[in-house]
């Protein structure tokens, strides 16, 4: 994906990811906000503007790191590093509700969302598995900033836990030879 235009919290350019996507994406406009949350000309944007709103990336920080129990395909479902999907399927329930989800949002602070991970995991008495893919999918998400690769290789360090994310996509080459 190469977006249109960039909205972002201009504290996400302090971060490393934060300048890595500002160099890569340069020759769009980028465009301040105050809240990767409630952007108010996206939010006023007719149901027409969809498929446009496709071609936005909005980066910003994280803020709530809050995990929800899941206990079905995982023991926590974890706000990750991103949310929503650049992606056009026909059957998606985004249509309906594009508002605030439509466009790729990117989250720049993953050394402290894998921080977390890290204590999380290593703090339980047994391994846990941590579902990282519920807000986005992440192999999409890779596509523009490589983020498996960093997750997969961190997270690798940990002594206890796993991870997993769901995918429609099958750019995986870029992860078969990372460290497991």
């Amino acid at each position: 994906m190469y977006p249109d235009k960039v909205f972002y919290e201009p504290v996400a350019l302090t971060y490393e990811l934060g300048k890595f996507l500002k160099s890569k994406f340069e020759n769009v406009p980028w465009i301040p906000v105050e809240s990767h949350n409630s952007i108010e000309q996206l939010q006023k944007n007719p149901n027409k503007e969809f498929p446009r709103m496709k071609r936005y990336l909005i980066i910003g920080v994280r803020k709530s790191l809050k995990y929800t129990p899941n206990n079905k395909i995982s023991d926590f479902l974890v706000p990750y590093t991103s949310s929503g999907c650049s992606a056009m399927c026909l059957y998606c329930y985004l249509v309906c509700n594009y508002n605030k989800c439509s466009y790729l949002r990117l989250f720049v602070n993953r050394e402290q969302m894998m921080d977390k991970l890290i204590k999380t995991a290593n703090r339980s008495d047994r391994d846990i598995v941590f579902e990282i893919g519920s807000n986005s999918d992440l192999v999409l998400e890779n596509t523009v900033t490589g983020n498996l690769e960093w997750t997969i290789e961190n997270f690798s360090k940990s002594k206890k836990g796993f991870l997993t994310f769901p995918t429609k996509f099958d750019m995986i080459d870029p992860l078969l030879p990372v460290d497991h």
